[in-house]
C-alpha cells in the first residue's frame, strides 16, 4: 500500500443491517469525526449490494442530506447510486441488486455531517419498501481536502496572532 496524499485523507464508511438498521422508511448511516481542518468532504457510494423479494426494473439509493453540487428537480434526496439485478437466486424468490456502474458521482456536504439518511426509489420514482429488503450493504467514500503540515499553521497563527 502506497501512502499517498490521497490515501491520507480518504475514509471509508461500512454499513449494513447491524450497524445501520431500518427506522422507519429509511437506513441512518453514522459517519466518522472528519478531519480537524476540513470545512466540507466529498462522498460517494462505492460498494452497495441489495437481497430483496421483490422484482423491479432498477433501485436508486438516495441520502436525504443535500450536498452543495447536487441539483434535481424532485427536490427530494439526492441519488448516489442505481442498482440494478445482479443475478437471480435460483430455487429462492430472492433478488440480488448491485451498482450499475463503477464510477458514481462524488457530493459536497458539510464535514460535520455525522449521519446520513438513505431510502431508496425505483427508477420510475416510486418510494421502495424497505420491509421488502432481507439484506443490504453500502461501502461510502469520504474524501476530505488536503491538509497542511501543523508546522505551517503554527507559524501563520503566530503571524496573525502578532497582528502581521
Amino acid at each position: 500500500m502506497s501512502y499517498t496524499q490521497e490515501a491520507l485523507n480518504c475514509k471509508y464508511v461500512f454499513a449494513n443491517l447491524k450497524t445501520s438498521p431500518i427506522t422507519a422508511a429509511s437506513i441512518v448511516v453514522p459517519l466518522p469525526n472528519g478531519l480537524e481542518r476540513a470545512p466540507n468532504v466529498m462522498i460517494s457510494l462505492e460498494a452497495c449490494k441489495l437481497l430483496t423479494d421483490t422484482e423491479t426494473s432498477g433501485l436508486v439509493v438516495k441520502m436525504e442530506e443535500a450536498p452543495f453540487n447536487y441539483y434535481s428537480a424532485d427536490n427530494r434526496g439526492c441519488a448516489l447510486g442505481i442498482v440494478d439485478i445482479n443475478y437471480r437466486q435460483v430455487g429462492d424468490a430472492f433478488f440480488h441488486y448491485a451498482l450499475d456502474h463503477d464510477i458514481n458521482p462524488a457530493y459536497n456536504i458539510a464535514s460535520n455531517t455525522r449521519t446520513i439518511t438513505l431510502f431508496l426509489e425505483t427508477t420510475a420514482g416510486d418510494a421502495f419498501s424497505f420491509q421488502n429488503l432481507s439484506s443490504y450493504s453500502f461501502i461510502f467514500k469520504l474524501e476530505y481536502p488536503p491538509q497542511p503540515p501543523a508546522g505551517i499553521v503554527n507559524e501563520f497563527a503566530a503571524e496573525i496572532h502578532r497582528g502581521l
